[in-house]
């Protein structure tokens, strides 16, 4: 009887952690699909952990070429663009919503994509 209790409790408690948490893609625009525009057959969904309450997805744009990052992210919506190098952060919160083509970045986002941008090429 004891353990039948355990393991409803076990049970439970699993299920409630869950629904506090959120699933949202979670790729960098190397991987097949990730890329706009998305394609959710190819991305597997991460459950984030509980204290993340949104998806996040990046794009960052330089003379036509898109670098597309999805994954658990802090809430926040903005633009911007130096050095001609347009980044956008976007998040939304619901399940897996971050496969959407939405964008919309603080500037420290902005400053630190454009630094990892020309680091990288």
């Amino acid at each position: 009887m004891i353990i039948k209790l355990l393991s409803v409790i076990v049970i439970v408690s699993c299920l409630a952690a869950k629904g506090n948490c959120i699933d949202c893609y979670t790729c960098v625009s190397t991987d097949s699909g990730c890329n706009d525009p998305f394609d959710s057959a190819t991305i597997t969904s991460t459950t984030c952990p509980s204290s993340i309450t949104s998806c996040a997805k990046t794009k960052v744009s330089l003379n036509g070429v898109n670098s597309v990052t999805r994954i658990c992210g802090s809430v926040g919506n903005t633009c911007a663009e130096l050095l001609g190098i347009e980044t956008c952060y976007s998040t939304c919160s619901t399940d897996d919503c971050n496969g959407a083509g939405f964008v919309t970045s603080s500037v420290v986002v902005l400053v630190t994509s454009a630094l990892m941008y020309l680091i990288v090429r």
